[in-house]
């Protein structure tokens, strides 16, 4: 299972090693600055969900929440391009459509969620179920972060890196897998993208990503998944 201060605990080391002038494997590096933003975003959804419950604000909430996923997508967006060696204006009118496409049915999911927050509030249940539940919502961060890699990185060869936490079958076949962006996205294999019927997983906190490499490509097919 994911865990949180596990996670938290590998930043902070990873952190001080470069702080000491230690050099950081670059793929541990790209799942640690992930990982931060994430944590970041995650954060701010726990904060506005106990505000939530507190006050029952519903609109303050949904206006929050709403900025937070245009933000993030956004951010994560660009941090896929960067990782290409790519910026927001070499985007092409079609990825620009996938993204605000992402955050349309994103968003879709705020009213039903704060509803049941509210809905708990009345009955005088806990609010940690929904607070845990932040996680998953800020785990969409990675996501996009490799759908934009996926997306605009054509011929540019990917690697399957597993992130920092525990991995279930599927990630661990596919890890060290390099295919191309393209391929990658043909064949619908990603990480995260949650539910992702193509890990066993779901995509549910994982925290795998397609890294940019120079390797020679994987021959083969794809293992058999999940």
């Amino acid at each position: 299972m994911y865990n949180q201060q596990a996670i938290e605990a590998v930043v902070r080391i990873v952190d001080t090693l470069k702080a000491q002038g230690y050099s950081v494997p670059k793929s541990l590096d790209g799942s640690v600055s992930l990982a931060k933003t994430a944590l970041h975003y995650e954060f701010s959804l726990r904060t506005a969900i106990h505000n939530l419950y507190e006050t029952g604000d519903l609109g303050a909430y949904i206006d929050h929440h709403s900025r937070l996923i245009e933000d993030q997508f956004n951010r994560a967006w660009r941090e896929g391009l960067r990782e290409l060696g790519l910026t927001p204006e070499d985007m092409t009118q079609a990825e620009v459509a996938r993204l605000n496409e992402l955050i349309y049915e994103e968003e879709g999911y705020v009213l039903d969620f704060a509803a049941e927050i509210l809905r708990a509030r009345e009955n005088g249940d806990p609010v940690s179920p929904f607070t845990s539940r932040a996680q998953t919502w800020a785990n969409r961060y990675n996501s996009i972060v490799n759908e934009a890699k996926t997306m605009a990185g054509k011929d540019q060869k990917l690697e399957w890196v597993l992130g920092v936490a525990e991995h279930c079958s599927s990630c661990i076949k596919l890890s060290g897998i390099v295919k191309r962006a393209s391929v990658w996205q043909n064949a619908g294999i990603r990480p995260q993208n949650a539910p992702n019927p193509m890990l066993e997983c779901q995509g549910y906190n994982c925290k795998c990503q397609l890294v940019p490499t120079t390797k020679p490509g994987t021959r083969g097919r794809f293992p058999k998944l999940p």
